[in-house]
């Protein structure tokens, strides 16, 4: 990956910048889009599954954990400012739809249903605790797509800067998490297929963009120095 002096982030400039948020905003749009997709088809599914292990009964719900649930939206924020062009932002782009993808054809055919009870919150927590139960919907649980678009855009940041952007990236990644557990929001094989999904995607959807790009780039090249060799011979 290229780095611009060292900085992970910076502001992208021109068509750059709008590129980049053309790509952000077409990932936004074919998220929810899915996601919703997703959800619907569970809710009118004629079965539903629960993954819940027993031990899960125990795990503590911290209702202030909403607020770290919902800084995962100015995390993939990042994503821009980090990749400076397009060019860089795509692989990630292009791996983040396919894990979407990927995890609403799961939903659609194993919907799962949370064995969680509801909570009931009040207080300036409990607004933030009820926007997360309202953005995570009802079904969408395996795989959690909170937990593989957070580490995947993890692995895709850490590399731009040094030791202390790092433990700052995974500090907040696993944080995030932490927080879909916390909150009572997935279960234990919701993380597990979400680390999955990001690992799987990670492995096999980048390389095979940058392989697409490479091989553009060197048409692109090949046909301008086919159309300079015409010129000079005229």
């Amino acid at each position: 990956m290229t780095r611009d002096n060292d900085r992970p982030l910076g502001l992208p400039k021109g068509d750059a910048l709008r590129g980049n948020l053309l790509l952000s905003a077409a990932f936004a749009a074919y998220f929810w889009i899915i996601y919703f997709i997703g959800n619907f088809v569970a809710a009118h599914s004629a079965w539903r599954f629960h993954v819940a292990l027993p031990f899960e009964a125990h795990i503590p719900f911290l209702p202030w954990a909403a607020v770290i649930y919902l800084t995962v939206t100015p995390f993939f924020c990042l994503a821009p400012f980090v990749f400076r062009t397009p060019q860089r932002l795509l692989p990630l782009f292009v791996t983040m739809c396919a894990e979407v993808t990927m995890a609403g054809v799961v939903f659609c055919l194993f919907p799962v249903e949370l064995s969680f009870p509801p909570h009931e919150v009040e207080g300036a927590v409990g607004l933030f605790y009820r926007l997360a139960v309202t953005v995570a919907l009802t079904y969408n649980c395996v795989p959690s797509l909170h937990v593989a678009l957070v580490l995947t855009c993890a692995m895709a940041y850490a590399p731009f800067g040094g030791r202390r952007w790092q433990i700052f990236v995974w500090s907040w990644a696993l944080a995030i998490v932490a927080s879909t557990l916390l909150t009572h929001q997935h279960h234990i094989a919701d993380l597990a297929t979400g680390v999955l999904l990001a690992v799987l995607a990670v492995r096999y959807a980048p390389p095979r963009v940058r392989q697409w790009q490479e091989g553009q780039a060197l048409r692109t090249t090949s046909g301008i120095s086919a159309q300079a060799g015409s010129t000079a011979r005229r």
